[in-house]
């Protein structure tokens, strides 16, 4: 089958891990057999605007290539601000199908689109089945929806989720809160793909006899993290469980301000920040760790969860949505958001019990639902019926 997958979050240089899950998925399909493409508009920030000027790749409005079997048609949009973005909706998407009628000369025409996230993504495929007569379904990843914000363009929306012909949301909680604002009868849930580099055999590591506790987060360091909890949360786990130190994996704008926080709260000795890595990378470190922490905010999914879950490591998250549904009694421990007392007794209480946990059992219960086979096959039944 040719899927054609739209999206505005993929990989760029300047964000290399941006939309990994939307890559997973897309490679997982080309594996499977499938012609798969990705039209990815590029949406420009002022920052990057200025070298690529210079360079005289502005003016390149389209860029085409080949990844891992994957054909990338990749559209820059550089003529605004995000503040402005509600105002070129119109003006985006023109360029975008501009990009389509280019592509389908050299490719065919898809038989299916599927757009992830709706808010540009949906509305481009809406689009091109108003001109080409193509089925178009909708995967929403954004936290927008459980966070209670107002999505631009809502109107075009609303008839956006009404035509598609497949719908799905990455976990039942972002499933309910997309039924309540659009009106809709049913969802279908299926979760983000597993990168397949996190199910290579666990390695021979014995960590349940030493002393040492490593625990490890890996996440943007943005505010919605709430990393900042973990901190504080490791200032009473140091107290009991005194050979104990934090690896925070990631990068990002917070990353100053909590490098200062290690400083105040005299725990350089028992943090390390080791910058943005690559998935091998974080497969790596993930290996020498013995608890998974998030203490995000919102989440919609989970992926890190999963990823660490393939490890065979326990997890303690907070109740931010997706990881609800991921973490039990056989697999970790959730507490509430924003709760650092609860987050450092949750930390304590699975590190003191890890001997309790099974590696392979944890792994295996990701492995079952979220593998590259599992989730292509619900995306083919679906790919299979808006085809018909």
């Amino acid at each position: 089958m040719h899927v054609l997958i739209v999206t505005s979050c993929y990989k760029r240089d300047s964000v290399p891990h941006s939309g990994s899950f939307v890559r997973n998925q897309a490679e997982a399909l080309v594996a499977r057999g499938h012609k798969v493409s990705v039209l990815f508009e590029h949406w420009m920030m002022p920052r990057e605007i200025l070298p690529k000027f210079f360079s005289k790749r502005i003016f390149k409005a389209v860029c085409c290539k080949c990844e891992n079997g994957v054909n990338v048609i990749e559209v820059h949009s550089w003529y605004g601000f995000p503040y402005l973005s509600r105002f070129l909706i119109r003006h985006r998407i023109q360029q975008v199908v501009k990009a389509f009628n280019a592509y389908v000369k050299e490719h065919g025409v898809p038989d299916i689109l599927h757009a992830h996230f709706d808010s540009l993504g949906g509305l481009i495929c809406m689009k091109l089945k108003e001109l080409h007569g193509i089925p178009f379904g909708i995967t929403e990843h954004s936290s927008l929806y459980i966070r209670g914000g107002v999505p631009r363009n809502e109107l075009m929306l609303n008839r956006c989720w009404r035509e598609a012909s497949f719908k799905i949301a990455v976990s039942d909680y972002l499933a309910a809160a997309l039924i309540s604002r659009y009106a809709l009868k049913s969802i279908e849930v299926i979760g983000n793909l597993l990168n397949p580099i996190f199910l290579r055999p666990l390695c021979g590591i014995t960590k349940i006899n030493r002393d040492e506790v490593v625990f490890c987060t890996v996440c943007n360091l943005i505010k919605l993290k709430c990393v900042h909890n973990i901190l504080f949360a490791m200032v009473s786990v140091v107290k009991v469980l005194r050979q104990s130190r934090l690896i925070i994996v990631g990068d990002g704008p917070e990353r100053s301000c909590l490098e200062k926080e290690v400083k105040q709260l005299g725990l350089e000795g028992a943090v390390r920040f080791v910058g943005q890595k690559k998935s091998l990378d974080i497969c790596d470190t993930l290996d020498i760790s013995d608890v998974f922490v998030l203490a995000s905010q919102h989440e919609t999914f989970g992926v890190v969860c999963i990823e660490a879950m393939a490890r065979g490591l326990p997890v303690v998250a907070t109740k931010c949505g997706g990881p609800n549904e991921l973490i039990n009694e056989l697999n970790g421990e959730l507490v509430e958001c924003n709760d650092v007392e609860a987050l450092a007794k949750g930390m304590i209480s699975v590190a003191q019990r890890k001997i309790e946990f099974y590696s392979a059992v944890i792994r295996q219960s990701v492995e079952n639902k979220y593998s590259s086979e599992a989730i292509c096959a619900s995306l083919e039944k679906l790919y299979k019926r808006a085809a018909l």
